[in-house]
């Protein structure tokens, strides 16, 4: 995708000890969409994760 195709708004909410985050990706053409949202999975696992203190290790996506 080329820069300023597409709209990634990210929302972060106090949550008590936690923060809410809220994602939302516009602007995306039809046949991306899907392997989109499974990559916003993939990295807000990950994402989550690290906020809790977990170690999650190596990246699998990531090929060096």
């Amino acid at each position: 995708m080329p820069p300023g195709s597409s709209t990634v708004e990210i929302e972060l909410e106090a949550d008590g000890d936690a923060t809410i985050v809220r994602l939302a990706h516009r602007d995306l053409p039809a046949e991306t969409v899907e392997s989109h949202a499974h990559g916003w999975e993939h990295y807000l696992e990950r994402l989550r994760l690290a906020g809790a203190g977990t170690d999650r290790g190596p990246d699998p996506w990531v090929t060096t």
